[in-house]
């Protein structure tokens, strides 16, 4: 049985100067991540923001 990581394999982290990065969201596809991370740019353009892939070769 798969973890529930598996299936969001896409992951916002927040990587602000004053504290250690931090996953704020994760999806299953690339589209609605990326869709969040403009969200959050506008949102909050103070912080600073990741978008990175959590896939292992295993999972190909």
């Amino acid at each position: 049985m798969q973890s529930q990581l598996s299936y969001k394999p896409w992951a916002i982290f927040c990587t602000a100067k004053t504290c250690k990065p931090e996953c704020i969201a994760r999806f299953v596809n690339r589209r609605d991540a990326e869709e969040h991370l403009i969200f959050l740019r506008r949102s909050v353009p103070q912080a600073s923001f990741v978008l990175v892939s959590d896939i292992n070769e295993s999972q190909l």
